[in-house]
């Protein structure tokens, strides 16, 4: 599911395009970032990284559900985040 929020207001949408070009055309906004085959977030909105070299979870800014961080983008997510994980 897809969640976006305007104006402090989460909202589940769907999109109805592939990642790859959700990614594509969000490569202006700096801040979004992929963690995973699924998934893209908003840097900005991770108030938490839980895991270990096998793969980390996000916690998300005014949503449940975490969000996982696959080994093939733990490289990308350390150098964007700037962690020493």
């Amino acid at each position: 599911m897809n969640y976006l929020s305007d104006n402090n207001i989460v909202r589940q949408k769907q999109l109805r395009n592939t990642i790859s070009k959700i990614e594509e055309i969000l490569q202006q906004y700096p801040d979004f970032i992929r963690t995973h085959r699924a998934f893209l977030v908003n840097a900005s909105h991770i108030i938490k990284i839980d895991g270990n070299s096998q793969g980390y979870l996000l916690g998300i800014l005014h949503i449940q559900d975490e969000i996982p961080v696959s080994r093939t983008y733990i490289k990308t997510i350390k150098s964007k985040l700037k962690l020493g994980l």
